[in-house]
């Protein structure tokens, strides 16, 4: 249960900002901790007294008339009066009539009598947003010829633009879902908080489990969703393309710094190179042993099965038909990028390289893009998180979670090995076809 100063915003949270049926996901104070302005519409509104005030409270937004930025009006958030009620009262078409049909009505413009100076003018003195609403009904030529639905349309649209009040709502993953899927669907590849949660009871996720993912285009939607679910014993691995993990959903739950030390983020470069050291030291153990064709588990002797990894597989056959139908493999063509950057690497830490070789020209390019002496390179690998990623996909994972915009063949047949027997696997994708093949 969550003590009351949790329950309090903070400078650095991610906080909900609605606006009538308008929703935002900001980050309170930015990254520096001083930028608390927050853009609604035309409108800038300065959150800076939302501060150690409890979530589900209620700020007007009252106009600053000396301030202007751009061409947006400026605002400062006031909280409300316990007293004061937050709402438009739906009266205003309560005396009106209404007409039949809208096929009389021409949009030309000159509807409206009251001109937008004269609108700006009345916002700025701070009449509130019901007699702006009232004022601007009274003075339509067409209002009361238009239909009943028509006019509770037009009131919405007028309401949301001029309503003076925000409530500031605590983040979840009901809400992103929702923002997202109304600004753009494709952030979360068109991902339903029903298709979300059916992976959720798929995946059997247990509070003190450990989890791995691949996701790629959906800002780590799958992971939150994981962690969220988690206790301060589980573990999530998210392995991610390029050099930075996805997770703007992760931090927008405003986790705990102990729920934060489960999640464990990878790029697809370190996780092979965790794959390899696995192999190599289970060849180890292998030749160690003092029967070559056996090995003991649990007092019960099993054949040794070798089999060659479908990384290694795309390294050794790289031609077209290696492929799949829908485009190269993405964990493939890192493998080969490693390859590349260990052979012009010599052991004292030189990189050797020739004008005429592409390779060369690959590697001096890299070099280019590399931070200076003073920062920490995007691709420098972490040797405590690679023995901790190490000991969960030897102990094998309780379920892996696949959701990409790429084709998963490549990423399935590489990771299952890591899952313990009996365990889950869910795959998602925009794209039926993937999934048929990998059904076959």
């Amino acid at each position: 249960m969550s003590s009351v100063p949790d329950n309090l915003i903070k400078v650095g949270d991610y906080v909900v900002v609605q606006r009538w049926n308008f929703m935002k996901i900001i980050h309170l104070g930015g990254n520096k901790g001083d930028d608390f302005d927050v853009v609604l519409g035309n409108d800038i509104v300065n959150i800076r007294t939302a501060v150690d005030k409890p979530y589900w409270s209620t700020f007007k937004i009252i106009p600053e008339v000396s301030v202007k930025k751009s061409k947006k009006r400026l605002y400062r958030a006031e909280i409300c009066d316990k007293n004061e009620n937050p709402r438009l009262s739906a009266e205003i078409i309560k005396d009106l009539s209404s007409g039949s049909d809208n096929r009389d009505i021409k949009d030309d413009g000159k509807s409206q009598s009251l001109s937008t100076e004269n609108i700006h003018e009345l916002r700025d003195s701070g009449i509130p947003a019901q007699d702006i609403v009232e004022q601007l009904v009274e003075n339509s030529t067409t209002f009361q010829k238009k239909t009943e639905f028509a006019q509770e349309k037009y009131l919405s649209k007028k309401k949301r633009k001029y309503f003076d009040y925000i409530l500031l709502r605590p983040t979840s993953l009901r809400l992103m879902i929702e923002i997202n899927n109304k600004k753009d669907p494709s952030k979360f590849l068109g991902m339903s908080m029903d298709t979300l949660s059916h992976m959720t009871t798929a995946c059997n996720i247990q509070p003190g489990g450990t989890y791995l993912t691949y996701e790629n285009g959906c800002s780590g939607i799958i992971s939150a969703m994981i962690l969220n679910s988690l206790d301060t014993t589980g573990k999530v691995v998210q392995i991610h393309p390029g050099p930075y993990p996805q997770k703007s959903s992760v931090l927008s739950l405003n986790l705990s710094s102990e729920k934060l030390n489960c999640y464990v983020p990878m790029s697809v470069r370190d996780i092979i190179e965790v794959c390899k050291s696995i192999k190599g030291q289970k060849l180890m153990d292998e030749s160690c042993s003092p029967k070559k064709d056996s090995i003991t588990l649990n007092g019960i002797d099993k054949k040794l099965v070798k089999q060659e990894s479908p990384l290694e597989s795309d390294q050794n056959n790289i031609n077209s038909e290696s492929l799949n139908s829908t485009g190269s493999s993405v964990l493939a063509h890192d493998l080969e990028q490693c390859e590349i950057n260990a052979s012009q690497t010599t052991p004292s830490g030189t990189t050797v390289t020739s004008d005429k070789s592409p390779k060369a020209n690959l590697k001096r390019k890299n070099s280019d893009i590399q931070l200076d002496n003073n920062k920490r390179s995007c691709y420098e690998f972490d040797s405590s998180r690679k023995i901790q990623v190490e000991n969960i996909l030897l102990n094998k994972v309780d379920g892996l979670i696949i959701v990409c915009k790429e084709h998963p063949l490549s990423v399935l047949t590489e990771f299952i090995q890591y899952v313990a027997p009996s365990r889950p696997i869910i795959i998602y994708s925009l794209y039926r076809e993937p999934l048929v093949e990998l059904q076959k």
